[in-house]
């Protein structure tokens, strides 16, 4: 709850800040991970404080970024006071704009394991192959914010309908050739066997082919990081295609992989940018 209060007397200027000066809302995003990053190698590895280190990081992380803000730390009077009157008045303070808001943080990876989860349940999939797609999901929740990070400016121009042409084409081009190197690693380079899990062929390839196939259609989905500043009826509206989009996604990708003999293809990887990708035309 510390974390989460200091975090939230941050919010109105980080929000403000990663839209007029990115370079300075990142360089505190940055600060902030080291500041946890810190603490839990001095925490949880050297004083064995397990999951308790963990939570106090991200008290440690939030203060960092605070104190870079200049917001000023919460004293246990104050903390008690913000703490008591969100428990009375939560009812006001969750909308509906809100919580959607919010949720766009954590759309991604939830849709990722909502995909997992149903090829799992639809036995559309042979056991080892449902293994090795559980095991690409750390990957692809990882991937997806790595990749998000990546071009924030153009997020930002792509969300506001002014990145050109010919500078998406770039990034396109950039994401392909990564997945292409990532489809071939194993012919190049065996460094990728240090992040993997140990689990037989084709497994390792398997989960290769997912992040390959996600990388190639992230370009599909720039401008969704900054989707929570919509007016609330656009908000609205992308929201309900956000949620309508997966099953057909879902489906269409999967007939078309099964529909080819194609079982073991990682078409799970796909369904989370395609979704995002066509759901544009409603934000």
């Amino acid at each position: 709850m510390l974390a989460l209060i200091l975090q939230l007397t941050t919010f109105p200027a980080s929000s403000c800040e990663s839209i007029t000066n990115q370079t300075r809302f990142w360089l505190i995003q940055l600060a902030g991970a080291a500041s946890r990053l810190v603490a839990v190698v001095v925490l949880v590895w050297f004083l064995s404080q397990s999951f308790i280190g963990i939570l106090f990081a991200n008290v440690s992380g939030a203060v960092t970024v605070a104190l870079c803000f200049r917001r000023p730390l919460l004293g246990p009077r104050t903390f008690v006071t913000h703490l008591m009157r969100a428990i009375r008045y939560v009812g006001k303070l969750v909308t509906l704009d809100g919580f959607l808001r919010a949720a766009r943080v954590y759309y991604e990876q939830l849709l990722i394991s909502v995909s997992l989860i149903g090829t799992d349940a639809l036995h559309v999939l042979d056991p080892d192959t449902v293994k090795y797609m559980y095991a690409s999901s750390g990957y692809l929740n990882a991937g997806a914010s790595a990749a998000r990070q990546l071009f924030p400016s153009q997020e930002l121009k792509a969300f506001q309908r002014r990145l050109r042409p010919a500078q998406r084409a770039i990034i396109s081009a950039l994401f392909l050739a990564g997945s292409l190197m990532i489809w071939q690693a194993n012919r190049w380079t065996q460094w990728h066997a240090m992040i993997l899990p140990a689990i037989p062929p084709p497994g390792q390839s398997l989960i290769l082919a997912s992040i390959a196939i996600a990388a190639a259609l992230h370009p599909l989905t720039l401008g969704f990081a900054f989707l929570e500043f919509l007016p609330a009826q656009r908000l609205r509206k992308a929201a309900i295609a956000l949620a309508a989009l997966p099953i057909p996604v879902y489906v269409l990708a999967g007939a078309a992989v099964l529909g080819l003999h194609l079982a073991g293809y990682p078409f799970w990887a796909a369904v989370t940018p395609l979704t995002i990708g066509i759901s544009r035309r409603f934000w």
